[in-house]
Parts: structure tokens; C-alpha cells; sequence
């Protein structure tokens, strides 16, 4: 026995299986469920719900995202999650695009008309 599991290691039959990277559009949603809990907008439980229902709708696009809430971002994909953000203009304008391409016209404007007066678009 201790033969077999001395080759199955050596073989590779036992190493860990790395996640599939994620690309570039699945990496911007998981900045924009970091932007929307880090802005206060979604706490984790109404995040979570958002990805289950990512992977619901698409399994094969939402579950690798999905199973990033376990397992946690390497280095390298946080590095490129903060890349996403930078480049998207920050977590404020993360989470506007998220408003405007969620909801409907008059919702939306709702919600950043409510943002809006509580100062949350003036915040740093």
C-alpha cells in the first residue's frame, strides 16, 4: 500500500487539481461583488446569492467564480482583480455600472438619486 501511494504522488494521481483561471469578464464580476461589499452596497450573504444565481443561470460560466467563495483568489488573480478595478475606474464606478446594467431605467436612477443623498458619491 504505502508502495502505491508513493507512486500515485510521484505520478500525479494524487496532486491537487488547480481551479481553471477565470477570465477576463468573470474577473470583473468578482470586482464588482468586492466593490459591492467593500462600498457597503451588498453584504456577503446578498453577494453569495448573486453568484448562485450566476452559476444557476450559466454553470459553467458561474461555477468557477462561485467556488473562488471557498477557496479564496491566488496572488495572481487578486493582483488581476485590482488590476480590473483600476482600470475600471474604481469601486464607485464599479458599482454604478452594476446599478445601471441591473436594473431597470427608473430603478436605477432611484438608487443613485438615494446614494447620492446620502453622500455616498461624494465619499472617497
Amino acid at each position: 500500500m504505502n508502495g502505491f501511494l508513493l507512486i500515485a504522488i510521484t505520478a500525479g494521481l494524487l496532486s491537487p487539481v488547480a481551479a481553471a483561471p477565470l477570465s477576463d469578464i468573470q474577473m470583473y464580476r468578482m470586482a464588482t461583488y468586492r466593490c459591492l461589499s467593500q462600498e457597503g452596497i451588498l453584504n456577503r450573504d446578498q453577494i453569495t446569492q448573486l453568484a448562485q444565481q450566476d452559476a444557476k443561470d450559466d454553470p459553467k460560466w458561474g461555477n468557477p467564480i462561485l467556488k473562488r467563495f471557498s477557496t479564496g483568489l491566488t496572488k495572481k488573480e487578486l493582483n488581476e482583480q485590482e488590476r480590473s478595478i483600476r482600470e475600471n475606474g474604481g469601486c464607485k464606478n464599479i458599482v454604478l455600472s452594476w446599478i445601471a446594467t441591473s436594473f431597470d431605467s427608473e430603478k436605477a436612477t432611484e438608487m443613485i438619486l438615494i446614494l447620492r443623498k446620502s453622500g455616498w458619491l461624494e465619499k472617497d
